[in-house]
């Protein structure tokens, strides 16, 4: 009885919307795994203990029903309790990437597309070498372009504007940043560079999201934004469009 409900779970978890899948997968297939298990234990006590005041046979049976449950009972604590170890290991890996949380640039869409933000984004092969940026000189770049500053270090700077999220990265530590925070580095395309960071999606899995990457025009600093808007891209570089 358990595989065959285990198997109609999973095959819904496979084709049903969203919120039922993760329905299914958070509530309905662990709380079958539970129970299913505990039931037969359950039964088979009552008529273990039934067979012996009786005196009837089946006690053997009986003996059997209440073992494998408990087995099965023990199988499942060790794949789920695996399985929440490593869920947590992986959110909190999430949770000390300097991207976590920004959302997607993709899910807002791109807006006043008619601003020519072609010269802030950093193109393949651009040379960020022999430039030096003091923190100093990061956390004053980032006090006259943000609004709000939400979390700071002496290698980036993270706030907001205009109700988007920036990531203000110093050039000369760039690479350092990467191997902290994206070890494949930046993604490509049409000539231009991008980020792509794990966000939590449904239980036990992740989705990629895409960022837009831009350099400031002095070549000091490299900026992440979940900016689709050319506009605000534009005002907040202090560029025309």
């Amino acid at each position: 009885m358990m595989p065959l409900v285990t198997m109609v779970l999973v095959f819904l978890c496979e084709n049903a919307p969203r919120q039922l899948r993760i329905f299914i997968t958070e509530k309905l297939l662990p709380f079958s795994l539970i129970l299913f298990p505990l039931a037969g234990f359950i039964v088979s006590i009552a008529g273990l203990v039934t067979a012996r005041k009786k005196g009837k046979s089946g006690r053997a049976f009986g003996v059997v029903g209440v073992a494998l449950p408990g087995i099965a009972a023990v199988i499942v604590g060790i794949i789920v309790g695996g399985f929440l170890i490593n869920s947590a290991g992986t959110a909190a890996k999430q949770r000390n990437n300097d991207m976590y949380g920004m959302g997607s640039v993709v899910s807002r869409g791109y807006w006043n597309t008619e601003y020519d933000v072609s010269q802030l984004r950093l193109p393949q092969g651009y040379d960020l070498k022999n430039i030096t940026v003091s923190e100093a000189e990061l956390k004053s770049y980032a006090k006259s372009h943000l609004q709000e500053i939400t979390d700071e270090s002496d290698r980036r700077v993270k706030g907001t504007y205009q109700d988007y999220i920036f990531l203000i990265i110093r050039s000369d530590e760039i690479d350092a940043w990467l191997g902290a925070n994206r070890p494949d580095g930046f993604s490509y395309g049409q000539g231009y560079a991008s980020i792509v960071y794990e966000q939590t999606w449904e239980v036990g899995a992740t989705r990629p999201v895409p960022l837009d990457v831009y350099k400031d025009p002095s070549d000091k600093f490299i900026v992440i934004t979940n900016c689709g808007d050319y506009k605000v891209i534009s005002e907040f570089f202090g560029i025309d469009g």
